[in-house]
């Protein structure tokens, strides 16, 4: 799991509309292939299913995830591999908002509160039971989350951060946000956060951990080519950290 965090560098936060359920993606191309040279060297193929989401990613290496949908197009199963081979985290809903998870039938497996705001945004997960206090998310004036802060109960002292993020966006067209419904891109974060759910293209990131009150900082740059629809078709993406600096290029692939 933690090699799949570490694709992060790969990859971009998504544009759009209020809610990108809305959206007719028949006018646009779909993203099927990420082409990476650089720190992971594995491309990663994006496949849909019928009602036009995404269905499989094959990160390479043997890493793949498969969504399952059920009749109203909601994502309410997740495999950590082939869904014939790998228990799914199963989802439930409430006001088509997603608003618990858990594993094997077990509903107290992943005992997290999630809380919205009136735009329908997540803004805070609790988690009381376990290593997380919580999770608090801000977003800016487009719906891009621009800060992250996660309260930890064991490795800082009690109301301090263990993890803060901050986020920088371009103005353009995210390809990925249109791979899932919108009430799984509002907590995708906590799912699979090298495919983020932000409105536009990360530019910058910077994401500090501490431990004992010292904090450990790497911060990835971004910079992408357009097509004339407005969707990135290459990046080069810095990725610095303990002062040496890694570069990755990457090729979007549409179909």
């Amino acid at each position: 799991m933690k090699k799949l965090i570490t694709i992060t560098l790969i990859f971009v936060s998504l544009l759009s509309c209020e809610n990108n359920d809305d959206i007719i993606v028949d006018d646009l191309p779909r993203l099927v292939r990420l082409t990476n040279s650089g720190l992971q060297g594995n491309d990663i193929v994006f496949e849909y299913g019928q009602n036009g989401y995404l269905r499989k990613v094959d990160w390479g290496a043997n890493h793949v995830n498969t969504f399952r949908y059920n009749s109203e197009n909601q994502l309410v199963e997740v495999f950590y591999g082939d869904e014939n081979s790998t228990t799914p985290i199963t989802y439930v809903y409430q006001n088509n908002r997603i608003v618990g998870r858990y594993v094997d039938d077990e509903p107290e497996s992943y005992p997290d509160t999630y809380i919205y705001n009136d735009n329908g945004q997540l803004t805070q997960i609790q988690d009381p039971n376990g290593e997380i206090v919580g999770t608090f998310y801000n977003y800016d004036a487009f719906g891009n989350i621009f800060e992250k802060l996660k309260i930890s109960r064991f490795y800082t002292t009690f109301g301090e951060a263990q993890v803060y993020a901050s986020y920088e966006y371009d103005d353009k067209i995210n390809p990925f946000q249109f791979m899932f419904p919108e009430a799984f891109n509002n907590i995708n974060d906590i799912v699979l956060n090298n495919l983020n759910s932000s409105i536009n293209n990360r530019t910058s990131y910077t994401y500090t951990q501490y431990e004992n009150g010292i904090g450990h900082v790497t911060h990835y740059e971004y910079v992408y080519e357009y097509n004339d629809s407005g969707l990135p078709i290459s990046s080069i993406v810095t990725r610095t950290e303990s002062g040496s600096s890694f570069t990755a290029e990457n090729e979007f692939v549409y179909e």
